[in-house]
């Protein structure tokens, strides 16, 4: 009778531990407490599917994540706001809880283009200014948020406050936190993401610092 019950378990083990590993297969060593949570509520809320391209942003990591088929395909490292995460309009920190990418600006511009009101100018940064050159170089992609009250409309709303994912001259602070709310990106990084990704891409930029 023991045996039998220790064979029943054995197989019920070995049934669950390959189901879980199937279904939480993101080209992760572990179970991440940070990423799988995030990929459920997009499943869930935002019927998020299998083959859909999405964004993951971890300003504690200061890192981006391109997912699809539920595993990263792309990682790079980025910088969010200096001032932490916050939503609210005028304090400089980077929004967080769930985006879409809006607005693709800036195909085809120069690498170190600089961007004024989302318009080119005929100005080129240089690369690996002080961390004062708060310019937007390169590409832009313009967020706007999904979740009324938190990141949408009134004065949280990060699409009218501007906050994008962009290039920056400042690239010597990529990997901290050293920007006034955007992501920004190393300019050849973001030029590859720009031609990654589509508008309308779903970007969870998580809660954590």
């Amino acid at each position: 009778m023991f045996q039998r019950r220790f064979l029943i378990v054995l197989i019920f083990l070995l049934f669950s531990s390959s189901f879980i590993a199937a279904f939480f297969d993101f080209n992760l060593p572990t179970y991440d407490p940070d990423i799988h949570p995030a990929l459920t509520k997009l499943q869930k809320k935002y019927t998020l599917k299998e083959q859909d391209q999405i964004l993951i942003i971890s300003p504690a990591r200061q890192e981006l994540y391109v997912i699809q088929n539920f595993k990263i395909k792309k990682t790079y490292l980025i910088s969010t706001s200096k001032l932490g995460l916050g939503n609210n309009q005028d304090s400089y920190q980077t929004p967080y809880g769930t985006h879409y990418i809006k607005d693709k600006i800036g195909d085809k511009a120069p690498l170190g283009t600089v961007f004024k009101a989302r318009i080119f100018t005929s100005q080129i940064a240089s690369i690996n200014q002080n961390q004062d050159a708060d310019f937007v170089t390169t590409r832009i992609l313009h967020l706007s948020g999904l979740e009324p009250g938190l990141n949408q409309g009134g004065n949280v709303d990060s699409y009218t406050r501007n906050i994008y994912i962009h290039g920056t001259p400042a690239e010597a602070w990529i990997g901290y936190p050293s920007s006034k709310g955007c992501i920004r990106m190393k300019n050849t990084d973001v030029i590859e993401l720009f031609d990654l990704v589509e508008s309308g891409t779903l970007v969870e930029i998580l809660n954590k610092t």
